[in-house]
């Protein structure tokens, strides 16, 4: 008799919990101030020369590339990178040049590659807010700030045919 009546009170203490759990809202505002924190840290510890614009993200252009090119949402870009966590790990580096299409992007690479031409390279310090938010995705943490140094190796432009 007693096995019978602990199954129903189980769920019902869980279901209790549940019902208590208060659902955290996701403040980019706050999160983006932590981030600038950490990366301004990050640069002065590791003395590199970064540009932060006014979205909050980190800049520094290595090689401009030449062109005068405008990215557009359906455009491609073929690039070679190596992604990082600002402790140094790597958390992405393919080891052939991909083609992405520049609307799917995250944030700060759509921020940060029409600083650059193709031919040319950048390192890019990106806030989580401009990258993953507070997902894990892969090997990177929620939250995570990131430090990619990106070649930008071609544009493709769409082509509209009547």
């Amino acid at each position: 008799m007693l096995k019978n009546a602990v199954l129903p009170a189980c769920l019902i203490f869980c279901m209790a919990l549940i019902s208590c759990a208060k659902e955290v809202t996701y403040d980019r505002e706050a999160q983006l101030k932590l981030d600038v924190d950490s990366i301004d840290r990050f640069l002065k510890l590791n003395n590199i020369n970064a540009t932060k614009d006014d979205s909050g993200l980190f800049s520094q252009i290595l090689n401009p590339g030449e062109g005068a090119v405008t990215l557009d949402s359906l455009d491609t870009v073929t690039v070679a990178y190596t992604g990082r966590l600002l402790n140094g790990a790597v958390v992405d580096n393919p080891t052939l040049p991909v083609r992405l299409v520049y609307s799917g992007l995250i944030e700060g690479w759509k921020r940060g590659l029409p600083k650059i031409q193709a031919g040319g390279q950048i390192r890019l310090i990106i806030p989580s807010v401009m990258a993953y938010t507070d997902r894990r995705v892969g090997l990177i943490p929620a939250n995570s700030n990131l430090d990619y140094t990106i070649s930008l190796l071609r544009i493709g432009k769409l082509k509209i045919t009547k």
